[in-house]
């Protein structure tokens, strides 16, 4: 089976973050010719509404960001919910705040918000005092391309 085309599919079907070591294993290569496969099909997408994006250790098939928006109705369900994206785009704009603030401000559902963003990678806590002091990761940055 063709490496090149195999990864493709495991991309394409996906529709989530796969690791490096896992799509290695996949193809039964090592991860320096894992590199090199994803490079050569990532220049195939090059002029396509679809991009090979790498976060941290993890890859990942999706939209290129000006498409987004125009196709987002044939979507099957979000990544997150609209209150946990509103919990994510408030870290993101108030870097270093507070849960108890964020609480004040948006309301006791944010504990649960939070606590999918930290799994998810895209939000990290630091106990300060009797909260928590929450930021968005490199993981975030990486992922919304920023």
């Amino acid at each position: 089976m063709d490496k090149e085309k195999l990864l493709e599919a495991a991309l394409f079907i996906s529709g989530r973050e796969i690791d490096e070591n896992e799509l290695a294993k996949l193809l039964k290569v090592r991860k320096k010719s894992l590199e090199k496969i994803l490079e050569k099909l990532s220049k195939r997408y090059e002029n396509s509404a679809v991009q090979i994006r790498k976060i941290e250790e993890n890859y990942i098939m999706r939209l290129k960001d000006e498409y987004v928006n125009a196709v987002e109705e044939f979507a099957h369900e979000p990544e997150f919910r609209k209150g946990t994206l509103k919990t994510l785009s408030f870290i993101a704009k108030n870097p270093g705040i507070m849960k108890s603030e964020l609480c004040k401000r948006l309301g006791s559902r944010i504990y649960e918000d939070v606590k999918i963003l930290v799994e998810k990678g895209f939000v990290q806590g630091k106990k300060h005092g009797r909260s928590t002091k929450l930021d968005t990761t490199k993981r975030f940055k990486a992922y919304f391309g920023i």
